[in-house]
C-alpha cells in the first residue's frame, strides 16, 4: 500500500491542489450560501511553500522508543509498555505522519496519525487511526 508522499512530485502537487480546491468551494459555501461568489483556482508557476508554523514540528521528526510501566485503571495491575515512534514529513513539508507501535499487556496496536496546520484558524490539527488484529477502530 503507497502512503501519500511515496509518489512521484507532480502527482503530489496534483492531489495537493486538489484538496486545495475543495477547502476553497468548502469555505465559499460556508461564507456564501447563496452561491454568488465563483471561485476559479490557477496552477501556481511557482512551488508553495508550508507556512512557517509547521517548523513547530521539526523536533519531533525521526524515531522515538518509549518503555515504562502502564495501568488501565487506578487500582489495575501494572504492566510494561514500549511505545515506537517513526514520524517523517511527507507532501513536501505539508504534513507529519506518525507510525505507532504500542505492545502492553499482551497486546500491539499500531496507529498512524497527520499532524497539519490549518493556517485560516491558526490551529495545529490531528487526525489518525488505530488498528489492532487488522481492524480500525
Amino acid at each position: 500500500m503507497a502512503f501519500p508522499g511515496t509518489g512521484n512530485k507532480a502527482t503530489e502537487r496534483n492531489q495537493l491542489l486538489q484538496l486545495s480546491i475543495m477547502n476553497l468551494a468548502l469555505h465559499r459555501r460556508q461564507h456564501d450560501p447563496s452561491g454568488l461568489i465563483s471561485t476559479c483556482a490557477y496552477g501556481q508557476s511557482s512551488t508553495p511553500t508550508p507556512p512557517p508554523e509547521l517548523k513547530k514540528w521539526d523536533v519531533w521528526i525521526g524515531d522515538w522508543n518509549l518503555s515504562g510501566t502502564a495501568k488501565d485503571t487506578p487500582t489495575g495491575p501494572e504492566y510494561k509498555v514500549n511505545w515506537h515512534l517513526h514520524e517523517h514529513w511527507i507532501l513536501n513539508g505539508f504534513f507529519v505522519q506518525v507510525d505507532q507501535t504500542w505492545k502492553g499487556n499482551g497486546q500491539e496496536l499500531h496507529s498512524m496519525e497527520i499532524l497539519s496546520y490549518d493556517p485560516g484558524k491558526k490551529i495545529h490539527t490531528v487526525s489518525g487511526s488505530r488498528v489492532t488484529d487488522g481492524r480500525g477502530l
